[in-house]
Formats: C-alpha cells, sequence, structure tokens
C-alpha cells in the first residue's frame, strides 16, 4: 500500500522560514527579557533526505543516468531537493540535472512524468516543501528528454501522415516523452526518413501542436495533404 503524502507544513525547510514580526512596544520588553537558551527543537524527520526522481531519455531511446542509485536500473537517477538553487523553478531544476549529468553540448526538456506529453514551462514551481510535487516518487519519475541544440526543422517536415489506428504510450516501455499518442485519422507532417527506436520501425513528425516526436511506422500511413 502507498504511504499517504505528507503536508509538512510552514518553516519546515531553512530555505522557506516563516517571518516573525514583532511591534516596537513588545521589542522593548523583549530586550529587558532574560535570555534563555536557545536549545534548536527539531521535527523527529527534519533530517530526511527528499529526491527528485528522474528517467533519462535520448532522442531515440533511454540512456544511463550519472546519478543511478539502483544497478538494475541505470536509467533511474535521483538529486537531493536541497541541491536545487532556490527558487526551485523548473528552470533551476533543469539547470541542476545538467549539471549532475555533465550536458554540455545539449538542452533538455522536462516533463512531469514519463505518460506526460506537455513539457514543463522553466518558470513553473518544480517543488513545494508542504506538499508532494512530480517526482517526488520513485515510481512516478520526472521524463528528462535530451535535445540536441540543433534539432531539425519544423520546416523539413513537409510529408502529411496519418493515423492509421489509435496510439497511446504506455509510459515505461514506450514513453509519451518520445513518442506522439494520436487518433485514427489524424494528420502529422514528418520529413519521411525512417527509423528505429525501442525496436520499430519510427518516422519523427509534428503534430498541430508543433510538438516533435515519434511516430509508429506501422500505425500511420502517408497522405496527400499539405502542410
Amino acid at each position: 500500500m502507498s504511504q499517504a503524502p505528507r503536508h509538512l507544513g510552514a518553516g519546515i525547510s531553512s530555505r522557506e522560514p516563516m517571518a516573525l514580526v514583532v511591534g516596537i512596544a513588545e521589542a522593548d520588553k523583549r530586550s529587558d527579557a532574560p535570555r534563555v537558551g536557545n536549545k534548536l527543537i527539531e521535527s523527529p524527520d527534519s533530517h530526511e533526505t527528499r529526491y527528485v526522481y528522474y528517467r533519462v531519455y535520448g532522442e531515440e531511446s533511454e540512456v544511463n543516468t550519472k546519478a543511478a542509485f539502483n544497478e538494475s536500473d541505470t536509467t533511474l537517477g535521483r538529486i537531493d531537493t536541497l541541491s536545487i538553487a532556490p527558487p526551485c523553478t523548473v528552470g533551476s531544476l533543469k539547470s541542476r540535472v545538467m549539471k549532475v549529468e555533465g550536458i554540455a553540448d545539449q538542452e533538455i526538456r522536462l516533463f512531469k512524468d514519463t505518460d506526460s506529453e506537455v513539457q514543463m514551462k522553466d518558470t513553473g514551481r518544480a517543488l513545494s516543501f508542504a506538499e508532494t510535487f512530480p517526482g517526488c516518487v520513485e515510481d512516478d519519475p520526472l521524463a528528462v528528454v535530451y535535445c540536441s541544440k540543433t534539432t531539425s526543422s519544423s520546416s523539413t517536415m513537409t510529408k502529411a501522415i496519418r493515423g492509421k489506428y489509435n496510439f497511446r504510450p504506455d509510459g515505461r516501455k514506450i514513453s509519451a516523452a518520445l513518442w506522439h499518442a494520436y487518433s485514427v485519422g489524424e494528420i502529422l507532417f514528418t520529413d519521411g526518413v525512417k527509423t528505429t527506436l525501442n525496436g520499430w520501425a519510427a518516422y519523427r513528425a509534428v503534430n498541430s501542436a508543433g510538438r516533435e516526436a515519434f511516430v509508429h511506422a506501422g500505425s500511420t500511413y502517408f497522405s496527400h495533404v499539405e502542410p
């Protein structure tokens, strides 16, 4: 049985302290009061390390992470939440992941889980110390997708391709971060260059939202439609 998320409350982190405001009159009274030993009172869970878990994908398949902690699953990594520079936005999380992974000549995209098709925005809040957050559970990690800084231009995606069947990535074996989800008759555009991904013949294509990912060659067919 999965453990219910813990709501830790305000002031639980040294990086997000509470503010105590004292008026002038109260401050004068406090100045004459005897000092009491300031013994730190800590929560039993205050030293519990919290992680952001993520699974790494290259442009065509899963890749090993430098932050792996399980020898049997080397594409799953984790980083300590306290190592992420404040204000803990998606942008600062990306910077931390890139540093840990030693990424210099590539960029990365973050998705809230391996089933998500919507990229996380750099200005969005990455995590909260008072609530659960994307990637806080090992079994439901973020998806980190490497992408070349010189990605193929959408201007080369001029060949229309339609969905022959409904196709939905299952998340673990077929990541939604790499594959398009599409319906029967849905039109996408590709450059027509066939490749192999996860052992399947595939095409890189752009959908109506402008997102670039792969389509399964066996569940699509070419159609005469102008882009």
